[in-house]
């Protein structure tokens, strides 16, 4: 009968371990990316007061309600050391859910390194293209899709799979559009 009991005991444990772990939001620089965030306020003008992330200064509405814009993040320590120096923008929807964290280096003399950084979580890219202070790559995973792209600046995006479906989809149509401009005036 005891080692019935602890055998419940272990799968009480275990179920509950399980439970909590599934219920973790998946994160991209300690950020809940695909997932519900706070309403961000307006920073300060100082954004080195600011205790909490924020937007600079006004975000875009989106068309469905969201908002667009860039965010000052108030825990650096939470990021890479190339991305410390960097702008961060943020796309969330109406709902606000983080569907969008894009991040432009200053330059693109640590493209090496933001490709090793990001494959040390996502593994080698699926796509890239490396030139000498040029670079494209992509990563893919169930929870994100991972876009990077450097020339005299890196920009490195991580959205979700809705929204990378949404960009590949306003890509089309503004290539369908485009195609169907006249070629001369």
């Amino acid at each position: 009968m005891k080692t019935r009991h602890t055998l419940l005991a272990c799968i009480a444990v275990l179920l509950s371990a399980g439970s909590a772990t599934a219920a973790d939001p998946f994160t991209v620089f300690g950020l809940p990316l695909g997932s519900k965030v706070a309403q961000l306020p307006i920073c300060p003008f100082n954004t080195d007061l600011a205790k909490t992330n924020c937007w600079v200064g006004k975000p875009f509405v989106t068309r469905e309600g969201g908002r667009m814009g860039m965010v000052h993040l108030a825990k650096k320590d939470k990021l890479p050391s190339w991305a410390e120096h960097s702008s961060f923008n943020f796309t969330v929807t109406k709902g606000l859910v983080l569907e969008d964290i894009t991040v432009e280096t200053r330059d693109a003399s640590r493209l090496n390194e933001i490709v090793q950084s990001i494959g040390a979580r996502f593994g080698a890219p699926q796509k890239t293209s490396m030139k000498p202070g040029q670079g494209v790559a992509t990563w893919s995973a169930p929870e994100v899709r991972i876009r990077m792209q450097c020339d005299t600046k890196c920009w490195v995006s991580f959205l979700t799979p809705d929204a990378q479906a949404k960009s590949d989809k306003e890509i089309e149509a503004s290539k369908a559009a485009n195609a169907a401009r006249p070629v001369s005036p």
